[in-house]
């Protein structure tokens, strides 16, 4: 039988890791950003870089209005595409000519009603005659409430285990009342 402390931290991480994807609400904002992607193959189309965005679940349904912007680096600087997508779909993207071709870049992702499950990102760059490519599959930041079940139940271990090392007498754990010598 497992113990106790390997029981719970099963369920800890049963419960975070059985969200797969990061759920925004009506003004919150999420910034992505990549420094480099992987080769796929050659291409013959011209330069360009895109993403698509991928929701999971409830999709984006009628009423939820997300904000797309793309940035040639950081998320910092002026965003070289820009677009607010309302039409229930389970996912939305973009193509623009000549960007990332130094295979960095940066999305933001601003939720202006609503609330949206964000599953994926998948970036594509065409650069140089050859396609990069890479997918970023979305993991939720844990719950507060969560982060301290765990720190809890760690810390809680933590201690159990240096109390019951200084109860034991040193003569207790060297004996053997098994032993037959």
């Amino acid at each position: 039988m497992l113990p106790k402390s390997a029981l719970l931290t099963i369920a800890l991480t049963t419960c975070i890791s059985s969200a797969n994807a990061s759920t925004l609400y009506s003004g919150d904002s999420a910034e992505y950003s990549f420094n480099s992607l992987a080769f796929a193959d050659t291409a013959s189309y011209m330069a360009q870089g895109g993403a698509t965005i991928q929701f999971s679940g409830d999709l984006l349904d009628n009423g939820d209005a997300v904000r797309l912007e793309a940035f040639e680096d950081a998320a910092d600087s002026s965003p070289f595409y820009t677009n607010t997508f309302t039409n229930p779909t389970d996912h939305f993207g973009f193509t623009y000519g000549n960007r990332w071709q130094d295979l960095n870049g940066a999305l933001k992702l601003t939720v202006l009603s609503g609330s949206v499950n964000v599953h994926s990102i998948s970036y594509q760059v065409i650069a140089g005659g050859n396609r990069y490519i890479s997918e970023v599959q979305i993991s939720p930041v844990p719950e507060p409430s969560i982060a301290l079940m765990l720190g809890a139940g760690l810390l809680t271990i933590i201690y159990k285990t240096k109390k019951h090392r200084k109860t034991r007498s040193p003569d207790a754990a060297q004996r053997n009342p098994g032993f037959i010598g």
